[in-house]
């Protein structure tokens, strides 16, 4: 009890230190927040007299997995508003559909909100499937489908992409393995796209885009910058982030605005893959995201590690089960040995919890043997010396 007391007081100790480093400065918690982009830009010393709103242009070439920015004023340290906008020659207006998804939720892969997601549980054993339809409002052409995941997610194990085109259905994507949340198809129009989905651990899908074609004119990010402070720009996320800023000034407005070199690619130093178990391996691609299992073991193989598996089906998982293969939903272990009794065959409880007890039998047996041995010897030598000699 004094050892749980002591790191109960240890580990509230450490968390009032760090509120008190990041209050004075010692920790930085923008740290956190850059951590989670891939990329960055940094503008240099803004040479203007006044706040103004500044423009960053973003190359068309440069592919985005997700549209979240954050700008931060390295002079304050402090993140900014920002705005990205598009200019769009013709866009076709997408809905998402799915009868697998937690009913009122498969409406958000559709939002543009990357906060909002929907939701697919695991129906069996093995791997789900769930069909996901999107439809736009005219025929589009398209070559590319990224799904954006909620946090601390996996990905699908597979994926398959069908098109409903004016000589009927039409398989763009066969049948394959997913290996990251972006997949590559030739150019294919169509109104109506069906995306079946095989998974294997809770699934949670933020959005879901057909890339379309020659639609964006123009992208550009906007921002109120203050004279002579710099700025780092971060994009290109792997996880849904919030990021913690003040009012925003009306970045919309398009009179006054300073334009700027065009975003510029760099690899963030900062950056550091969602792991949310800390097992090494990226969460989109561990087969058991919320337990560390670093060996990915799967034995039955059906897509989902063996510590987060459920062998037995006794709503324990494996990790936990003190009987990974016979069900004791109750986990009754009447020695605590970590052995469930219904998968514990020694005989003696009490030799197994106490393993010492064995060899101090045999300690008092031979003990007791070496006893009766001396007895013995010494009264053979009493009988000899009590007879009289002839």
């Amino acid at each position: 009890m004094n050892f749980i007391r002591t790191v109960n007081f240890f580990g509230i100790l450490v968390t009032l230190l760090a509120i008190a480093g990041i209050a004075s400065g010692a920790i930085d918690p923008n740290i956190d927040i850059a951590g989670a982009f891939r990329q960055y830009h940094l503008t240099g010393r803004l040479d203007i007299s006044v706040p103004t709103v500044t423009v960053v242009p973003i190359n068309d070439s440069l592919w985005l997995e997700r549209s979240d920015f954050a700008v931060l004023d390295t002079t304050t340290n402090k993140f900014q508003p920002n705005l990205v906008v598009q200019e769009m020659d013709s866009e076709s207006k997408f809905t998402s559909t799915s009868p697998m998804a937690t009913p009122g939720t498969d409406r958000f892969m559709k939002d543009g909100d990357y906060s909002t997601y929907a939701e697919f549980n695991l129906t069996d054993d093995n791997a789900s499937e769930a069909v996901v339809t999107l439809r736009a409002n005219a025929l589009t052409a398209s070559s590319r489908l990224t799904m954006a995941l909620d946090n601390y997610v996996a990905l699908p194990v597979a994926i398959e992409i069908r098109a409903l085109t004016a000589a009927g259905e039409k398989i763009v994507v066969a049948k394959t393995d997913l290996k990251s949340t972006t997949v590559n198809f030739p150019e294919t129009s169509a109104s109506t796209w069906l995306i079946k989905l095989f998974y294997s651990q809770p699934l949670r899908i933020t959005e879901l885009n057909l890339t379309q074609k020659d639609i964006i004119a123009g992208r550009s990010l906007r921002f109120l910058a203050q004279p002579k402070h710099e700025y780092a720009v971060y994009f290109n996320p792997d996880r849904f982030t919030r990021i913690p800023v003040g009012e925003s000034s009306d970045l919309s407005n398009g009179n006054d605005l300073l334009k700027i070199s065009p975003l510029t690619p760099l690899s963030n130093p900062e950056y550091r893959v969602a792991d949310i178990d800390n097992d090494g391996i990226a969460d989109i691609r561990d087969n058991c995201v919320s337990i560390s299992n670093p060996d990915q073991l799967d034995i039955n193989a059906n897509g989902r590690g063996d510590s987060c598996d459920d062998f037995d089906k006794d709503s324990v998982m494996n990790i936990k089960d003190n009987c990974v293969n016979n069900p004791n939903y109750r986990q009754e272990d009447t020695d605590n040995d970590g052995l469930g009794d219904v998968c514990d065959n020694e005989e003696s409880r009490l030799t197994e919890r106490f393993s010492f007890l064995p060899w101090v039998g045999i300690i008092i047996a031979a003990g007791i043997m070496l006893t009766l041995i001396v007895v013995i010897v010494q009264s053979v030598k009493n009988d000899r010396l009590d007879k009289p000699s002839a």
